[in-house]
């Protein structure tokens, strides 16, 4: 009898994880809500291949964090950080708060004004009170900042120093194109994700440098904040193949874009379905096996 369309070399088993059920957290310092530890009560043995099946993700974490929510205003030679509310925001209301909080908190106590343009999705922001010489920067970091310690993505400017200019006999400073939470999350796994073999770029600064895993899957954010967001794999009959090995547990969290941070879902739950393909001993032999850091390592040859 064929297992999912296989042949009786493998046996196919489905896990079936919701953040609830976790023991505990795989991170100190995170939630199990967050960053989930799941053990079996009876391990998976003779694991040969895995695939994340589905996933349902709640979309109730935040564009702007703990993490990315500073960067730093400079007028003339005074310079001071700003600090953005924790939260998600429309374009208009990220306008509005933006010229608050840059107006409270100018070393000069200028008058900023903010102003979104929904034809060209950017900012412009103005110094109303200083005249055109009131030269004003907004620094993300440095030339080489990759946008994961503050919220130059979100706001659409470049790495390091961006400076106004005078436009109408006022200092204006205009933003890119703005995104407020990044199109895509990734499923990871510390314990699994090293074996199945995703790569990234060597671009990929944040995560890794372009090493493998713990990538297990790139999840599409496709809903509005306080949704759902749905995953189910495009092509199921495709696997990640592995040297065998057993799982007594595992392991997973979400990171946004290409930033590096464990996504806080705010005290919400997630879920996950695995798909796991098991070698049949009665049906199988192996050759080459070797031990590595206590996990047995075979090749599979079916017979």
């Amino acid at each position: 009898m064929n297992n999912y369309g296989l042949n009786d070399d493998y046996f196919y088993q489905e896990v079936l994880l919701d953040s609830l059920d976790a023991t505990t957290t795989a991170e100190p310092g995170q939630t199990s809500l967050n960053n989930p530890l799941f053990i079996f009560a009876r391990p998976f043995r003779n694991i040969c291949a895995i695939k994340i099946l589905s996933a349902q993700v709640p979309y109730t974490y935040y564009a702007i964090t703990q993490y990315n929510y500073s960067f730093v205003l400079t007028e003339d030679a005074l310079s001071v950080t700003i600090t953005l509310p924790i939260g998600n925001y429309s374009p208009n209301s990220m306008a509005e708060t933006l010229a608050t909080v840059l107006s409270t908190q100018s070393p000069h106590g200028y008058v900023y004004i903010v102003n979104y343009s929904a034809q060209t999705n950017n900012l412009s922001i103005t110094n109303s009170t200083g005249g055109p010489a009131a030269v004003f920067s907004l620094v993300f970091g440095n030339s080489n900042d990759t946008g994961n310690t503050n919220p130059r993505v979100s706001l659409g400017f470049g790495p390091g120093t961006n400076t106004s200019s005078a436009i109408n006999n006022l200092q204006t400073l205009i933003s890119g194109a703005i995104q407020f939470g990044a199109n895509y999350l990734y499923l990871n796994s510390d314990s699994v994700g090293f074996l199945v073999k995703t790569y990234l770029p060597l671009g990929a600064k944040n995560l890794n440098n372009g090493d493998i895993g713990p990538q297990l899957a790139l999840i599409d954010a496709v809903a509005n904040p306080n949704g759902v967001i749905f995953y189910n794999d495009p092509d199921p009959q495709k696997w990640f193949s592995m040297e065998v090995f057993n799982l007594s547990s595992i392991d997973l969290y979400f990171t946004a874009g290409n930033t590096s941070q464990v996504v806080d879902f705010n005290g919400q739950p997630f879920s996950v379905k695995i798909g796991v393909l098991i070698q049949n001993p009665n049906r199988a032999t192996t050759q080459g096996a070797t031990y590595a850091q206590g996990r047995v390592q075979t090749r599979v040859v079916p017979q």
